[in-house]
């Protein structure tokens, strides 16, 4: 017989000791100029690569802030206006008898990476795009805290007559 070292093999065979299996998942994130974030998260009972692997975006990346996760360029001091893409390979998924870091159960993560629509773009000034917010009130009087018009909204003022003209 053939030895499988696949996750859901390994999965498998812890549960068969009788101790509890749970699921380290990381997953890693690198901007433009390759300055790297890593972490990891465990979640009660399994998870596999072949339940969220068929539902990741391109070259196995995904945004974790659509899933409920952490989404790790915001750790940089100075994060800039950068891409929300983070990557996710099958030798990050892992059975671990450690208890969970999260909430979410494998089931229910499996169910969000195969139920979410990925939009890099979903996070638009610090607020999650897709939530339907009142939009803000406007006052159509200024306040001294708002910033000035542009020059080409200044009233008008009459040139004043040069000394001798008719």
């Amino acid at each position: 017989m053939e030895k499988r070292t696949d996750g859901a093999r390994s999965l498998w065979a812890i549960a068969l000791k009788g101790q509890p299996v749970n699921t380290r998942i990381s997953y890693r994130y690198a901007d433009r100029r390759d300055c790297r974030q890593y972490t990891s998260v465990i979640v009660a009972g399994t998870i596999t690569w072949e339940q969220i692997g068929p539902h990741l975006a391109t070259k196995r990346s995904f945004v974790p802030g659509q899933l409920g996760l952490e989404d790790l360029q915001y750790r940089f001091k100075l994060p800039g206006v950068d891409h929300s893409w983070h990557l996710i390979a099958p030798d990050d998924i892992k059975p671990t008898d450690d208890a969970p870091t999260i909430v979410l159960t494998g089931d229910e993560l499996a169910k969000r990476f195969a139920d979410t629509p990925w939009d890099g773009d979903w996070f638009v000034n610090g607020l999650p795009r897709h939530i339907d917010a009142p939009p803000a009130p406007f006052d159509p009087v200024p306040s001294v805290y708002a910033p000035p018009p542009p020059p080409s909204a200044w009233p008008k003022r009459p040139r004043a007559r040069k000394a001798g003209a008719a």
